[in-house]
């Protein structure tokens, strides 16, 4: 019997709880928030943002220089609607870091096959990057 039972969250911290929360309900069809609460006078909001994919927002106090180390480098989410999405996040206030590519070539390694997609990255509030990723066909990672 497994003992993990899937992703829990992504944990993101931000300077305006209010904002990212905004933020992220505009970017996702769908998204709410499903949980809000405080520990140790830290304000947090858990957002479900659709497939099971549920963001943890913590309104840090000061500087996110304190979470420097604990932060990511990004997070992806696989799209549909590719431009959809890109627009989307766009019109909610999302800056371009790379704008959507569509000739991109995942080139399979140790008997693993290509596999051709697309992709943009954007900011979000507080700078951190989210990835968007479309492909035809589906992921080779995943059943």
């Amino acid at each position: 019997m497994a003992m993990t039972k899937g992703l829990f969250h992504i944990f993101l911290a931000c300077t305006d709880i209010e904002r990212s929360t905004k933020f992220y309900l505009d970017c996702f069809e769908g998204a709410r928030v499903t949980y809000t609460f405080e520990i140790d006078n830290n304000l947090i909001s858990m957002l479900d943002i659709g497939n099971g994919i549920e963001l943890e927002l913590l309104q840090v106090q000061g500087p996110l220089a304190q979470f420097k180390n604990e932060r990511w480098a990004h997070f992806a989410v696989d799209c549909s609607d590719l431009q959809g999405q890109f627009d989307r996040m766009v019109a909610a206030g999302a800056r371009v870091k790379q704008p959507i590519k569509n000739d991109v070539v995942l080139n399979g390694r140790n008997g693993h096959p290509n596999t051709y997609c697309a992709g943009a990255f954007l900011y979000g509030p507080d700078d951190e990057i989210i990835e968007l990723c479309y492909s035809d066909n589906k992921w080779p990672w995943r059943d």
